[in-house]
């Protein structure tokens, strides 16, 4: 979602006001391409053919990249070296594979798979080297999603998405024990993710549908373990999809589809203090996603970024500057058009 796509976004009020998204049928707005920005805007294109990518991340190192490919049929990983000097390469073969997540040591990859009935987490070596092993096995009628693993390796957060509801967990990687984390739920991906120093989870939270400007939902940071406080980064508008910096001193997140990606400094000693949030330029491509889809960017160790954005020139300049349409008194165009019988 987020993308120009079949996917409908809209939302209907109870006095008829309808809102939208407006969106493209053609196929070709689905192809994608993968680039590189300093905070600047200075933007360079990965020297691969445009596809239907999504959900880059960076291993720790910086000199890889995973990313998804899905294009409603099938859904794949793929391990691309970021020197550009080898093709990209396909890392999962059977099943639909999503969400890809690199391990502290930068030697596998874990992702979501339904190779073997459910949609549990798996893992791989990110060479190919060996088997899959599984590491979660998702309850019926409910999904499995890799996040964050921590720096020391020990631990990963994911999130199981059923009825409707992401509930943030954690597995313990030495024995995969799971157990719920800080009593994170949300109606939306909470895209949680672990600070350098594994002392502290960023999240996003949605505590009801629909509510986009409810101050209860936005940015929020725990401590890790939890201790049951929680810190809400100032909210700038909707607010979704966050990632520390490489150092720890700022979390980056998206403000709503219609702005560029927004930064805050934050420091956690002696006190968890926030600075006031700052637009990157508009020059910087953002990743033109929805709250209810996933992010689609990731931060290079030297502070730059790596985003999917539409793949044409053409998309691309529609993409960065998203429209959102209001039909007022949608319910009477609605009983003159489809008249009763």
């Amino acid at each position: 979602m987020g993308f120009n796509s079949g996917t409908a976004q809209f939302s209907v009020s109870d006095t008829g006001s309808l809102v939208y998204v407006p969106g493209s049928l053609n196929t070709a707005a689905n192809q994608r391409t993968l680039v590189i920005s300093d905070q600047s805007g200075t933007t360079t294109s990965l020297k691969l053919t445009p596809g239907a990518y999504v959900h880059p991340r960076v291993s720790h190192d910086g000199a890889r990249l995973a990313v998804g490919t899905d294009d409603g049929q099938e859904a794949n990983i793929w391990i691309y070296d970021l020197a550009g000097t080898s093709a990209i390469q396909r890392l999962t073969l059977e099943g639909r594979n999503r969400y890809p997540v690199w391990s502290a040591d930068g030697q596998r990859v874990a992702f979501q798979s339904d190779r073997q009935g459910d949609q549990g987490i798996f893992w791989h070596r990110a060479d190919g080297v060996g088997a899959v092993e599984r590491l979660t096995t998702a309850p019926q009628n409910a999904s499995h999603i890799p996040e964050s693993f921590s720096p020391d390796g020990k631990h990963l957060l994911f999130t199981e998405l059923k009825g409707g509801n992401y509930i943030l967990h954690d597995l313990t990687m030495d024995n995969k024990t799971t157990a719920a984390f800080g009593n994170v739920k949300s109606t939306e991906p909470t895209g949680a993710v672990f600070s350098p120093d594994g002392h502290w989870v960023a999240y996003a939270s949605t505590a009801r549908a629909r509510e986009l400007y409810s101050p209860d939902r936005g940015i929020f940071i725990q401590p890790f373990p939890a201790t049951g406080a929680i810190y809400q980064i100032p909210k700038v508008r909707i607010d979704y999809h966050p990632t520390w910096s490489p150092d720890g001193k700022t979390i980056f997140y998206v403000a709503s589809v219609a702005q560029p990606l927004v930064a805050v400094a934050v420091r956690t000693q002696p006190s968890v203090t926030f600075g006031s949030p700052t637009q990157l330029p508009q020059t910087v491509p953002p990743p033109t996603l929805l709250s209810g889809a996933f992010r689609g960017y990731d931060i290079l160790p030297d502070g730059r970024l790596i985003a999917v954005i539409p793949g044409s020139d053409q998309e691309a300049a529609g993409a960065l500057r998203p429209e959102i349409r209001v039909v007022l008194n949608w319910f009477e165009e609605l009983k003159r058009l489809v008249p009763a019988n």
